[in-house]
């Protein structure tokens, strides 16, 4: 311990004695690369990007879920030309509500789906109000998975992802519940209103800001039904590690 405490006494000389310049190098130098320098795979080490001029190059080189979806982890559920009707009422009770879109995520999945958005398109009629971000947790989900979800990356087959699609079935647990869902604000989508002449598309980049958890149930239910009101929509979301 005396050695110890006689040596950080005697840091400040040692420094002291070093050129300002060596000191600087010392706290600052760094082996980077001028311009681009190819690819790297996962784990391998890769030099810092600098400019022509040595200055440090700290940007976003690709879209902002392009690193995720290329891992295959970013996920969307897609639910097309859905007709409103009065069970999707938002706050409905299990078995008998119907999520216009929206998917479980099983008790033993090992991961959370992070929501990054969601996209509320209008098609026609006379909307009731915004859609509603409804949610449930400490279930175990029974009814039919309802729905196909697709992974960010383009191919022809179903993403692998770990969710089960709840789109436009009614929810059915075990041990069976009637408890009504739970409210977590508006999607997006238009206000109650008059006939719609045109699509209004209402994107909503959600960025990771709203996490469902294993054994909770989430997605869309509507304020009131409208008339005939016909919406499309998507969910998308990134499946990370949990806890």
């Amino acid at each position: 311990m005396k050695r110890l405490l006689a040596g950080l006494l005697l840091l400040p000389l040692l420094l002291s004695s070093l050129p300002s310049a060596a000191i600087a190098q010392v706290a600052v130098q760094a082996n980077g690369v001028a311009g681009e320098s190819g690819s790297a795979s996962d784990g391998q080490p890769s030099p810092l990007r600098q400019d022509k001029s040595k200055a440090l190059v700290v940007s976003q080189a690709h879209g902002r879920f392009t690193e995720a979806a290329r891992k295959g982890h970013v996920f969307h559920l897609p639910k097309s030309a859905y007709t409103i009707v009065s069970t999707n009422a938002s706050a409905g009770a299990m078995g008998t509500i119907l999520l216009i879109n929206g998917f479980w995520n099983p008790v033993n999945s090992g991961v959370a789906a992070a929501i990054l958005w969601v996209d509320v398109d209008s098609t026609s009629g006379t909307p009731g109000g915004p859609l509603i971000w409804n949610y449930y947790c400490g279930l175990n989900v029974t009814s039919a998975a309802t729905g196909t979800i697709y992974s960010g990356v383009l191919n022809n087959n179903a993403g692998a992802s770990a969710m089960v699609p709840q789109a436009a079935v009614a929810l059915v647990t075990t041990p069976a519940s009637t408890g009504a869902m739970l409210s977590n604000g508006p999607a997006g989508g238009p206000s109650a209103g008059g006939a719609l002449s045109s699509g209004i598309p209402n994107r909503k980049f959600i960025e990771g800001g709203l996490i469902v958890p294993p054994g909770c149930v989430a997605g869309l239910a509507s304020t009131a039904t409208g008339t005939t009101h016909i919406v499309s929509t998507d969910i998308g979301w990134e499946e990370i590690p949990y806890p």
